[in-house]
């Protein structure tokens, strides 16, 4: 019996795939969809220093290295970016 989707009844889904090992640091991680500009989706991790940082995607499922992109984070309580 394969894997169902919840948002639409019967459609497969993919095997899970490890994306990094190294996650302990980071307080939020968000799928932020594409904000570099290349079509593919992409993350952003703060660490609990405050700093945000981007994963850019691959389109093969994988991230490259993180980015800084912001610093001062620390008091939010979440993270949440619009689409």
């Amino acid at each position: 019996m394969g894997a169902t989707s919840s948002f639409g009844g019967a459609a497969p889904l993919a095997a899970g795939k490890r994306i990094r090992t190294a996650w302990s640091g980071h307080t939020k991680i968000v799928g932020v969809g594409d904000i570099t500009g290349d079509g593919k989706n992409d993350l952003v991790e703060r660490d609990t220093a405050g700093n945000l940082h981007r994963n850019s995607g691959t389109g093969t499922g994988t991230f490259g290295s993180r980015v800084k992109i912001s610093g001062g984070w620390q008091s939010c309580k979440g993270l949440f970016w619009p689409t």
